[in-house]
């Protein structure tokens, strides 16, 4: 089976070198890299052009020029359908493979046909993409909507990925998210117990940081939001009422405490959360609502940031 593997590009030409690497050194050899570049600001499209000139592997790259900046879900359903192979793998720009990667994901395809989805383990790297942790993942046993546990190397079929409402360019960060929820609901999911991709931590992201975790989690509710009214059409892979209603708790704390955590003055935006996840489950995680509602002094900013707007 070939695999494309499917690369969106935005800026930090320094780190894509790495990722393209980590590709051309599979010991599986039936892949192609379907890069597009989603008009970067830099120079990154020059890098890009001289690095697949030179590479031994060059008639095996498909370079897409965007006319546009359309975000990554755009860049990555872009990447999809120009795509050849059975299987598609998901790579982000700044991070990678490990040598095995595409051995490992094939044969899992191929030995589970109704799978939508194979997805693995992965290390959480710092920025120069030295491991300092093992991600703790799963076998997803009904959907990750109330599991949370798909996340890096996610790969699916082509042919399911048709099946499904595809990439929308609504989602900036949250895309990921977005699609697995979708593939789910056309297939079955796979878990391989081995870390096989390498995740960049760095502040360069677009889902680094405070505000930046504080927004995925808000796309990631539009996301749960939207695959909700799906299931409740299709009755594939339908949520209960009572696990919707604890997402929605856990949800609503995390946000408050990512409000907490933000250098700048609380808001309505951190009372809203708090109070939803009081309101959702008033008993649950009563440790963290409490702390959250008894920091003074971040409240004390919230109010002094109203009375100088006065």
């Amino acid at each position: 089976m070939k695999c494309s593997v499917v690369i969106a590009c935005y800026n930090n030409p320094d780190l894509i070198i790495g990722t393209l690497q980590s590709v051309e050194q599979q010991t599986y050899t039936d892949w192609e890299i379907v890069l597009v570049e989603d008009c970067s600001t830099d120079n990154t499209q020059e890098v890009l052009k001289q690095f697949i000139a030179v590479s031994a592997f060059r008639v095996r790259y498909k370079l897409i020029l965007l006319p546009v900046n359309g975000g990554v879900s755009h860049a990555k359903g872009t990447g999809v359908r120009n795509s050849s192979g059975e299987i598609i793998v998901i790579l982000d720009h700044d991070d990678t493979l490990s040598p095995d990667a595409l051995e490992e994901i094939v044969p899992a395809h191929q030995q589970h046909p109704g799978a939508s989805i194979v997805y693995t383990q992965h290390y959480n790297c710092d920025h120069l993409l030295q491991p300092f942790e093992l991600f703790e993942s799963g076998q997803v046993i009904y959907s990750d909507i109330i599991e949370d546990k798909i996340s890096h190397l996610l790969t699916f079929k082509k042919k399911h990925f048709d099946l499904s409402p595809g990439y929308d360019p609504f989602f900036r960060v949250a895309d990921d998210k977005d699609i697995i929820y979708k593939l789910e609901e056309v297939g079955d999911v796979i878990f391989i117990a081995k870390p096989l991709y390498y995740f960049r931590i760095s502040t360069r992201g677009a889902s680094r940081g405070y505000e930046g975790f504080n927004k995925s989690r808000d796309e990631k509710l539009v996301a749960t939001q939207n695959a909700m009214a799906r299931r409740n059409k299709s009755g594939v892979k339908q949520i209960s009422k009572q696990d919707y209603i604890n997402f929605l708790a856990e949800h609503y704390i995390l946000q408050a405490e990512g409000y907490i955590l933000m250098d700048k003055p609380l808001g309505y935006s951190f009372l809203d959360s708090l109070f939803k996840s009081f309101y959702y489950k008033p008993t649950a995680n009563l440790k963290r609502k409490l702390k959250a509602a008894l920091l003074l002094s971040r409240m004390k900013r919230f109010f002094l940031g109203r009375k100088a707007k006065i």
